[in-house]
Parts: C-alpha cells; sequence; structure tokens
C-alpha cells in the first residue's frame, strides 16, 4: 500500500517537472526565435527598396590628372548585356557555384544559413558566409561592405522585397553585370573581353566555370594574377554543375584540362593601364576594396600626363616595336616629385605585385653603387674578367665574351656577368642587399651569388625598379613612387594627401659617380642606340633567358628629369618565350629612344664636390692592384685622369717609373769602342738599342742588376744614337729613355 502511493506520488512530481521542462524550454526557443525577429523587425523597419539607384552599378569615383582635368569617369567601364545575350553556361556555373537553391528560395537560403552557422560555431569563427546571389547584388548596389549586423539585417530585408519585385532571370542579369572580377574590371561583358576577348554569349564551358571562380576573390583567382589557382577553381565549378546535373558526363570530362588565358588588349582604352595603377594604390591607402572605392564618390588626384600617356600608347601600337609572343609595358616618373605620370602595359597584371627577374638592371643597384659606397671602387678600378667559378656557381657572360683585364667602368658598359659576381662576392650579399634596399629593392630568401645578374626569389615590381634608378637620379636620396597626390570623399573632405619624404641612402658623389658610368652605356655600351639624342642620359639594359629564348628584355633610363622603365616579356611560362634577339639593347632600348624624342629636357647631371678629378698611373694601378697617383717620371701614355670619391681618392704616388730612365750613359775607351753604362732597376728589363743608318738594332738585353754596362765596337766613323727601352718582368713595354747622342772617329770618341 505504501509503496503504491510512493509511485504515485513520484509520478505526480516527475510529471509537474517535465512540464516545467518542456515551458521553460519553450520559452527559451521562443526567446531564441523572437529576440532576432524583434531586433530584425527594429532594424528594418524603415527599410525600403529604391529602385531608382538599383539595378546599374554606381562607379561615381573620378580619377583626375596633374592638371585637375578628368581622366575617366570610372561608370564608363560597366556596360551592361540583358538574359538573352548571356551563355546558358554562364548563368548555371554561378548559380552552382554560387546559390545552387537561387531558383527555389525567396532571396535567404535558410539552409545555407543554418549550415554555415554549424561550420562557424565548429570553427570558431566566421569562416563561411551564407549570402545568396540576391543578397550579393543588393551588396553591391544599395550597401557598403562593411561587416556589421546593421548591414546584415538590411540586406536580407532587401533581398526579400527585391524577389517580389523582380523575376529570377532579371536578378541573375543584374547580377552578372555589376559583379567586380578584378583589375577594374566590372560586369560579364567587360570580362568576357578581357579574359576571352569574346561576347558574354560565346563563352565555352570551360571559360564561363573559370568567370564563376573569380569573384570571390579576384585578387587570388583571377587568371591574370594565378592561372593555377584559376584552373582549380574552374574545376571546382565544373564538379558542382556536375553534381547539380547542370553538366552532362562527357561535358564534364571535355572541360577539366587546364585553360590558357591571355588579356585581350583589343579592348583596352587610353589611360585604362594608369587608373587600374591609381585604383590599386587607392586600395592600399585607404585600406578599402576597389569596388569600394569605386562605388564611393572619391576625387582621386594623380599626377598623371594626359597628352604624354596617348604617346607613349600609341607607340607601343608601333609595328616597329612590335614583338611576337610580347607583353609590354612603360612606366615614366617625374624624378623630383618621385611621382608616376605614365604609365600602359599590354599585360592585365597588377603593377604593384607583378614580379619578374630585373637580370642586369640589377647590376648598378646591387653590386656597382655599393660598391663605390663603400670605397671599394672607383670607375677605373681594374679587374680581371675571365670565366671564373665561385664554389659550385659558375656564371658566363653573354656570348661567352671576355674582357681579360678591365676597368670597372667598362665592365659595366659591356654588362660583364664576372665582374659583377666577383664585386658582389667583395662586398657581401648582406650588405649589398641592405644598400638596394634602401633604395627600393625588395628581397625574398636570396642569398646567392646569381643575385648580382638578377637571380632573385620573388623577382621585382616595376615600380620597385623604378624607385632605385631614381635614388640614382637624385643624388643618392631616395623617395617612394607615388601614382596619387590627393584623395578627397564626395563630400569634398580630405582623407589623404600625400607627403613627399626624401631620405639619404647614398652618397650624392657615389649617386654620381654610378651615373657618370651609366651615360657611358647609353653612349658606346649595350645601349648606344640612344647615343644619337643628344641629351644627357643614363642607361642600363638587361636581358633574361635561356637556351629556349628570353623571358625579359628591359631598358632602365634616366635624364635629371624623368626615369624610364621599358619592359618586354614573355607572356607565360607555359607560353613561347622571346626571340633571343630580342634583348634589353634591342626592340626596349629603341622604343625608350622614341618616347624620349618627345620628351624635350636640356638639363645635365651636375656633379658634386665630392667628385674630384685624379691623375694616376695606369701601369703602376694595373700591378699594384690600386691607383696610385702619376709622377713626374710617368710617362704620358701612362697618365689618365679619372673620377674619384674625394674620401677615396688616392693618396700615393707611383714610384714605378722612378728608376726605369736609363742614367749615365759612359765612354771609357779610346780607338773603335765605347763602353756604355747606366743604373738600373732590378725589377725591370732592359734593351739597349742602337740607331744606325735609320734602323734600330738591339745590341743587348740586361736584367737582374742595379748598374749595367755595354761595349760596343765602333768599324767607321759615324754619328750614333742609342737608347734602351723598359719593359716590365713580364714582357710589357713600359717606356723608351731619350737618345744618346755621340760622334765617333776612329781615332777617338768626341
Amino acid at each position: 500500500m505504501s509503496t503504491s502511493i510512493f509511485h504515485i506520488l513520484f509520478a505526480m512530481k516527475t510529471k509537474t517537472l517535465l512540464k516545467k521542462l518542456v515551458i521553460a524550454i519553450f520559452i527559451v526557443v521562443a526567446l531564441f526565435m523572437i529576440t532576432p525577429l524583434t531586433i530584425y523587425v527594429i532594424v528594418t523597419h524603415n527599410t525600403e527598396l529604391d529602385l531608382n539607384k538599383f539595378g546599374k552599378f554606381r562607379a561615381d569615383t573620378v580619377i583626375l590628372d596633374s592638371n585637375g582635368r578628368p581622366i575617366e569617369h570610372l561608370s564608363s567601364c560597366v556596360r551592361y548585356t540583358e538574359y538573352d545575350a548571356i551563355s546558358p553556361y554562364i548563368l548555371n556555373a554561378f548559380i552552382a557555384l554560387e546559390d545552387k537553391r537561387f531558383l527555389s528560395h525567396k532571396g535567404v537560403d535558410y539552409i545555407r544559413v543554418f549550415g554555415a552557422s554549424l561550420n562557424n560555431v565548429k570553427a570558431r569563427s566566421l569562416v563561411e558566409g551564407a549570402s545568396t546571389i540576391t543578397q550579393q547584388l543588393v551588396k553591391n548596389t544599395l550597401l557598403s561592405s562593411e561587416k556589421t549586423v546593421y548591414r546584415k539585417l538590411n540586406e536580407i530585408k532587401l533581398a526579400k522585397l527585391l524577389e517580389e519585385k523582380f523575376s529570377k532571370s532579371e536578378i541573375l542579369t543584374m547580377y552578372l553585370n555589376v559583379i567586380y572580377f578584378g583589375d577594374g574590371i566590372f560586369g560579364i561583358t567587360r570580362a568576357c573581353e578581357v579574359f576571352f576577348g569574346k561576347s558574354p554569349s560565346n563563352v565555352s564551358l570551360q571559360e564561363a566555370s573559370m568567370l564563376a571562380g573569380i569573384v570571390k576573390n579576384p585578387s587570388k583567382y583571377s587568371p591574370l594574377s594565378n592561372l593555377k589557382l584559376a584552373n582549380e577553381r574552374k574545376n571546382l565549378t565544373l564538379k558542382l554543375m556536375r553534381g547539380q546535373n547542370l553538366i552532362s558526363k562527357a561535358e564534364y570530362s571535355a572541360s577539366t584540362s587546364n585553360l590558357v588565358v591571355e588579356a585581350n588588349t583589343k579592348y583596352s582604352e587610353y589611360n585604362r593601364g594608369y587608373i587600374k595603377a591609381a585604383l590599386s594604390e587607392a586600395s592600399q591607402l585607404l585600406n578599402m576594396s576597389e569596388r569600394d572605392i569605386l562605388s564611393s564618390g572619391y576625387i582621386i588626384s594623380s599626377y598623371h600626363d594626359q597628352n604624354l600617356q596617348k604617346y607613349i600608347e600609341d607607340s607601343m601600337k608601333n609595328l616597329a616595336f612590335d614583338v611576337q609572343n610580347a607583353q609590354k609595358s612603360v612606366l615614366i616618373c617625374d624624378n623630383r616629385s618621385a611621382s608616376a605620370i605614365a604609365y600602359h602595359s599590354t599585360s592585365e597584371n597588377r603593377i604593384f605585385e607583378f614580379r619578374r627577374s630585373p637580370a642586369s638592371i640589377i647590376k648598378p643597384i646591387l653590386v656597382y653603387a655599393p660598391s663605390i659606397e663603400l670605397g671599394l671602387i672607383s670607375p677605373d678600378s681594374l679587374v680581371l674578367d675571365e670565366p671564373t667559378s665561385f664554389g659550385n656557381y659558375q656564371p658566363k657572360n653573354y656570348a661567352s665574351k671576355y674582357l681579360g683585364y678591365t676597368n670597372v667602368r667598362d665592365a659595366l658598359k659591356n654588362s660583364s656577368n664576372i665582374v659583377a659576381v666577383k664585386l658582389l662576392d667583395n662586398i657581401g650579399i648582406e650588405r649589398a642587399k641592405s644598400l638596394a634596399q634602401n633604395m627600393g629593392l625588395k628581397f625574398k630568401s636570396d642569398n646567392g651569388l646569381a643575385l648580382a645578374l638578377g637571380g632573385m626569389t620573388q623577382g621585382a615590381t616595376i615600380p620597385e625598379i623604378c624607385e632605385s634608378y631614381m635614388t640614382l637620379a637624385n643624388g643618392g636620396e631616395y623617395s617612394a613612387l607615388s601614382f596619387i597626390k590627393s584623395i578627397k570623399n564626395r563630400d569634398g573632405k580630405l582623407v589623404y594627401s600625400r607627403s613627399t619624404t626624401k631620405t639619404r641612402v647614398l652618397s650624392e658623389g657615389s649617386a654620381y659617380l654610378t651615373t657618370d658610368m651609366l651615360r657611358d652605356v647609353a653612349k658606346t655600351g649595350t645601349a648606344r642606340k640612344l647615343a644619337t639624342l643628344k641629351i644627357d642620359i643614363a642607361s642600363k639594359t638587361g636581358t633574361a633567358g635561356d637556351s629556349n629564348g628570353n623571358s625579359d628584355a628591359w631598358s632602365m633610363t634616366y635624364t635629371p628629369n624623368v626615369t624610364m622603365c621599358v619592359w618586354y616579356g614573355s607572356r607565360g611560362s607555359n607560353l613561347p618565350k622571346l626571340s633571343s634577339s630580342v634583348t634589353g639593347g634591342t626592340y626596349p632600348t629603341l622604343l625608350a629612344k622614341h618616347i624620349y624624342s618627345r620628351l624635350s629636357t636640356t638639363d645635365k647631371f651636375s656633379r658634386p664636390e665630392s667628385v674630384v678629378d685624379i691623375e694616376f698611373d695606369t701601369m703602376a694601378s694595373f700591378i699594384e692592384g690600386k691607383p696610385l697617383l702619376a709622377s713626374s717620371y710617368t710617362p704620358n701614355e701612362y697618365r689618365k685622369t679619372g673620377l674619384f670619391l674625394s674620401d677615396y681618392a688616392p693618396s700615393l704616388t707611383s714610384t714605378y717609373f722612378d728608376n726605369a730612365p736609363p742614367l749615365n750613359f759612359k765612354s771609357l775607351t779610346s780607338s773603335n769602342t765605347v763602353e756604355l753604362s747606366f743604373e738600373g732597376d732590378p725589377q725591370f728589363v732592359y734593351k739597349l738599342f742602337c740607331r744606325k743608318s735609320s734602323s734600330d738594332i738591339c745590341l743587348t738585353e740586361f736584367t737582374g742588376s742595379n748598374y749595367y754596362t755595354f761595349t760596343d765596337t765602333i768599324n767607321e766613323n759615324s754619328i750614333l744614337s742609342y737608347y734602351i727601352d723598359t719593359y716590365d718582368a713580364s714582357g710589357v713595354y713600359i717606356c723608351s729613355s731619350e737618345f744618346l747622342n755621340i760622334i765617333v772617329r776612329l781615332s777617338g770618341i768626341w
């Protein structure tokens, strides 16, 4: 009895507890659902769909040139294509990758939201989004890209309203016309033109799937930035399309091979290269995406010279400078303001990210200027240019041509690889890199002597190279290169103003001596095609390649006013290289010369007081391995005036010729003999000559002593002239003595 009562009481208590638990769970769930719903209602109650603003991308930012004139209103970059003119491959590719339930949801994919939320909870971070195509369209046309709950809730509300007003085909069409593909490319029409040279109606399945893969992260997945990743994204899209039965098995199999993409320049307009570069710089300065900058109504003031821009673009189209399989880039900078005044490229690569081997144009920056700065060389320092091994590294000169003993000036003029590597080995790689980094170059795990020839892990960008050469042009002062002067928002408020900072990274004298040697390159060296310009210009050429052809050909030039970089390069690693005849000294230099003919410049490089003229003894310098001042005995043929830094100018005087002139000819014999004697030096070889009847006869050779004598037998009355030639120990002629004239009579010597 008592047991039954106990069970009854226990059951009643359990039932009460369960009832309370159910109520509690209901309240929690209700709160969980009602609270977000309440927040949603409160936040979005005034949110309305403004159809006047909708459907067209608002690219209302403008870029001004150096005179304050608009270069271009960027909305002209966007063109609209209707639904029927877009390939079904494109439509299905974007649906498969971006929003597989696009045709069935009402603006928000709640299944996807739930799945993304679970994944984010597991990862304890926002690793996955859940925006539908409709939501992306709203964000790209009506809202900013800020990551806040407020913006997200408004995005959901507007997406639902949008679905009520427009059909799925209209929404998809508007979406495809406003999405951003990177590199200033907006909308499906422009993307198809640039990437494939086609209209949206004619792209293949492969091309459509690659286009869909780009938009998640254009800087990462664009085929112009990373073809490998672009193909991986393409194949992911194809896999999803096959899984959703949007393509057949045969179509899938036929489209998974790698797609090679080259930017189609047929559709490029004047100024586009400069606009892309300025937009990329603005993105870095404002820490905003290019898309957000374009739609924010900014006024960007640049250093752009529209007339010069048109001239270089027309020049690059000139068939005289055209090379098969080549891309071309030209950047012109104003030295005094360290600004980019014109830029164009037939490549769609981003100027601040596009890296190539600098080849020999790195030599003045990494090797010669640092060597001069450290007092290790002067332009007239001698070095042996011959096949040389540096451990396991065995560099070779172009065409296996070697100069033998040569001075530094001629080694640079002829772009000797051996000499450059020797100098880098002498400086030390880390010390050389440190100085070159201060001039603008960037290095990553570059620790080998091949660095002297441009063997960099990641290569260099054109702006970095121009910064380093501008440092030379500006007398050793470094300034970062910029396309942009200032940026104002749509209300006219200044949000960025450039402040040009100059930093002394190289002495004025070292910069001048490097420049002076590079002037010789432009006169009689590898850039001698510039010689007819009749302007004060310094230059260096560079070529990278192998037995299969050349991959890069450079011409770097500068005057006191401007610095110019001209680059020719192969279109890609999987594409044919340039002909081996295309070197830095050919097409790039010719194109640079053509452009300079338009630039009026009469300024001259100014020599600083720290650079002095010194007359030195070339023979002594050759033997001693360092410059020595010419002495009063140094023959004219061994006197040379060179340029030196005053701090490192030679202070010791050559004594090499001090004992070379023979001294003290004597005659001690009567009758028919003449005894000649003179003081000498054991380090020289002396040859005694007698001039008889206009012919010179070598009588004997002396060596190894301090005092020499010789007896000459005379057979007839005559006037004899004796002289001595002096040679060094290796047989190199040094000089001749004065003639010793003697009148001889058989009865004695007068």
